[in-house]
């Protein structure tokens, strides 16, 4: 996700992105929402489902490439999560 993100595309822009979600969380009544949650949940949905191949990641080195997270926190907070891969395709869908 470095191309991408150099490309504009990541997933809170850099550009007034914290404020925005800080404004969104608290129009939507989520102020106990995280700053990192769109972040940890589109990694979690990308282990089940790469939406630019289709399919679920099995290589770790992509991972540590496009988000250099180690090996604990992608265990403890993307790798393990209950996402299916129906989920995860239903994510990206949008």
């Amino acid at each position: 996700m470095k191309e991408e993100k150099a490309m504009g595309l990541g997933v809170i822009p850099q550009k007034n992105g914290v404020n925005a979600w800080k404004h969104l969380r608290k129009a939507c009544g989520l102020t106990g929402v995280g700053s990192n949650v769109p972040r940890r949940t589109a990694i979690s949905n990308f282990y089940r489902h790469n939406p630019f191949t289709g399919n679920p990641v099995t290589d770790e080195s992509l991972m540590v490439a496009q988000f250099g997270n180690s090996e604990d926190v992608r265990k403890k907070h993307y790798k393990n999560a209950s996402i299916t891969i129906e989920d995860a395709q239903r994510f990206w869908a949008c």
